[in-house]
């Protein structure tokens, strides 16, 4: 079964790609709140012991109101946490998915 690790894995885009696809792929259920998308080797340390097959960015901030509100959090989240992600899957060998 491959392994497949969403970043913000029990929010809106985590928690249905876990419902949808859990009879085949190994999905954890990872929160923000586990894995600080602003520390690369955070995310290093999160994907060595599950040894994912792809992972997928999926802790983007998508509210536009809340995004228009908070412009700068939701570029370090979107822009800054999407390359620590990419930059750590780099370093540790495995796809990624934006």
């Amino acid at each position: 079964m491959k392994r497949v690790f969403p970043t913000g894995g029990n929010r809106f885009i985590g928690k249905r790609l876990r419902e949808s696809a859990r009879r085949e792929f190994e999905i954890p259920a990872v929160d923000a709140d586990e894995l600080d998308i602003f520390e690369k080797e955070k995310v290093q340390d999160a994907l060595k012991p599950f040894k994912p097959d792809f992972v997928i960015y999926a802790a983007a901030a998508a509210l536009t109101g809340f995004c228009s509100e908070h412009p700068e959090k939701c570029r370090a989240v979107n822009v800054q946490g999407a390359v620590n992600a990419a930059e750590a899957c780099r370093s540790v060998g495995k796809k990624w998915c934006f």
